[in-house]
């Protein structure tokens, strides 16, 4: 992933903490192309819109992100300022909890996996990912032969959330065996307003499977 993409995903991920709402196909291609140095008239070209309708995109993507990052931005100054909040996460935003999960001093191998599953998170964004494995059939036999264990499904899925964790607020590991539904946990860890909307959501959800 190059620093561009990384750039405009601060900003969005900035932008949904603050306000609850992604950054439009619209503000990204404006953000996108200050970010790459070219003015209103370029964009709108490529975007097809009007230079006045990017200007009023833009003026209020820049008010926006700066209520969003607390310190004024605009066209001319985006790059120096999500660069710098790039590179100093808040950790008050962020509510990692690993659980029990397993401890993995050493980890072999699957970087090709790593990287297909790390870019269909981050960059796909892909919001539900199940990493099947029938039981038995290379697992153990790998474990064997390198003679230590720990290599399999779980510690691959661990490795993944280790190395994915600056770019989200919340992470939680929890094995599903014999586990509560998804939303006891969600409401057990999320702050009070977001734990109240995970149950009404959930109830809406389960409503018409009851009717």
């Amino acid at each position: 992933m190059d620093d561009l993409e990384l750039l405009i995903q601060t900003a969005d991920r900035t932008h949904h903490h603050t306000t609850g709402d992604h950054l439009s196909d619209l503000q990204i291609a404006v953000l996108q192309g200050s970010l790459q140095n070219q003015d209103y008239k370029t964009i709108a070209r490529t975007t097809g819109k009007t230079i006045e309708h990017i200007r009023k995109i833009g003026s209020h993507l820049w008010k926006s992100l700066s209520q969003s990052l607390q310190e004024p931005i605009t066209k001319a100054n985006c790059r120096t300022v999500l660069q710098r909040a790039r590179q100093t996460p808040n950790p008050t935003a962020q509510l990692i909890d690993w659980g029990e999960a397993p401890d993995i001093p050493v980890f072999f191998g699957r970087q090709t996996e790593l990287t297909t599953l790390t870019g269909w998170i981050l960059t796909d964004r892909c919001r539900f990912i199940s990493i099947i494995g029938f039981r038995g059939i290379g697992k153990t036999a790998v474990t064997l032969k390198l003679g230590k264990g720990g290599i399999g499904k779980t510690d691959l899925t661990l490795k993944l959330a280790q190395g994915i964790q600056p770019h989200f607020e919340v992470i939680i590991w929890r094995s599903l065996l014999n586990a509560p539904h998804l939303t006891d946990h969600l409401t057990d860890r999320l702050p009070r307003g977001a734990a109240q909307e995970v149950s009404r959501d959930a109830r809406r959800r389960r409503r018409p499977l009851a009717e």
